[in-house]
């Protein structure tokens, strides 16, 4: 059939090439052919002669490589683009991801298997987005210009990849300390275990802002993270950054964060002196919501060891222990704010991570 395919190409026009093997004469030829042409058969040394002479294809080294586009993966990719929202960054990144889920087979072949599956297990909460010195809106239009003149699957993968980077990776004001060109950014470590500081120019790595041998880049840091960092040097304060100047607000408040050995709900009285460690009076009589803190203090506790020689904390076994414990640190906090509103100034303090130790280092 290989052959009979080949002589329908070099034979079109002259003659009408019969396949012996289906009894059929091939309708294939520029000139007006049909079954009953008077055009003739080839003879069988013809037929020799276009098998043994048959021509080298000509190659031009200076032509453009071919490329393979997935049309279904330029389709989605396109779409995501033009929705893309500078103002509402969310959608546009659960999107991406979804793409490197749907498509899964083919991102395997062109991204590390770590960083394609810490982003396929992540959403767009996880992260503070946006929050980088790069222009998105050009780097998206660049983007999508680029997906409609079909630069194949290989480019469209790496292309997703780096827009979910330079959305998720947050950007600090200090220059790096090496090139004093780039702005610093925070990244971490595989399993979110380690806080790095990394140059996007000269991809020098920093730990306790001390530069290191390390070559990789890292991930993204997540929200927790950067919010720890925050808090920790000084940038922000966020205890103000959620409290209410509004001097309507009641004085008393109830601070929700997490501290090993004590609950997570502090009380404070108009001074603002805390007067205790657990629910206050008017929740405590609620067995419901009791129970609901009482399981959260005792999963935080079994994050750490302490066994009288040593005092370590491990972390989260898995990023999906991680999201339903803030899920459900997040559900009491809005149920206390509920049922508290008018009496206390209820404030989310969840800025504890599963780099902990790490952050407090830095």
């Amino acid at each position: 059939m290989v052959i009979h395919k080949d002589l329908k190409r070099r034979l079109g026009g002259k003659y009408a090439v019969l396949n012996k093997i289906t009894g059929k004469v091939d309708k294939v030829f520029p000139t007006a052919t049909t079954v009953a042409s008077s055009q003739a058969i080839p003879s069988e040394a013809e037929l020799n002669s276009a098998i043994v002479n048959k021509p080298k294809p000509v190659v031009d080294k200076k032509a453009k490589t071919h490329v393979r586009t997935y049309p279904g993966l330029k389709a989605d990719l396109l779409k995501v683009y033009q929705n893309f929202d500078i103002e509402n960054l969310g959608p546009t990144y659960d999107a991406l991801v979804d793409i490197t889920k749907l498509y899964r087979r083919r991102f395997t072949k062109y991204t590390g298997q770590v960083t394609l599956k810490t982003v396929q297990q992540s959403t767009a909460k996880d992260y503070i987005l946006g929050h980088t010195d790069k222009n998105l809106s050009e780097i998206v239009a660049n983007n999508k210009d680029m997906v409609a003149k079909n630069i194949g699957n290989a480019a469209m993968c790496r292309q997703v990849m780096q827009l979910i980077d330079i959305m998720s990776r947050y950007t600090l004001d200090e220059l790096c300390f090496k090139c004093n060109l780039a702005r610093l950014q925070l990244s971490t470590t595989n399993a979110h275990k380690r806080l790095l500081k990394t140059c996007p120019d000269c991809g020098a790595v920093f730990v306790n802002n001390k530069l290191t041998n390390i070559t990789i880049t890292g991930l993204p840091a997540n929200k927790l993270q950067v919010k720890m960092y925050l808090r920790k040097t000084g940038v922000v304060s966020m205890a103000a950054a959620t409290e209410s100047i509004d001097t309507t607000m009641p004085k008393r408040k109830i601070r929700l964060f997490m501290e090993w050995g004590s609950s997570f709900i502090w009380v404070y009285n108009e001074d603002n002196e805390l007067i205790k460690n657990g629910l206050p009076d008017e929740l405590y009589p609620d067995s419901g919501l009791v129970a609901k803190v009482n399981v959260l203090n005792r999963q935080y506790s079994e994050l750490f060891t302490n066994n009288g020689y040593e005092f370590r904390y491990n972390g989260f076994k898995t990023h999906e222990d991680e999201n339903a414990f803030e899920r459900d640190f997040n559900a009491i906090y809005e149920e206390i704010a509920e049922r508290t509103r008018g009496k206390y100034r209820v404030i989310n303090e969840y800025y504890f991570t599963s780099n902990t130790e790490d952050v407090r280092d830095l």
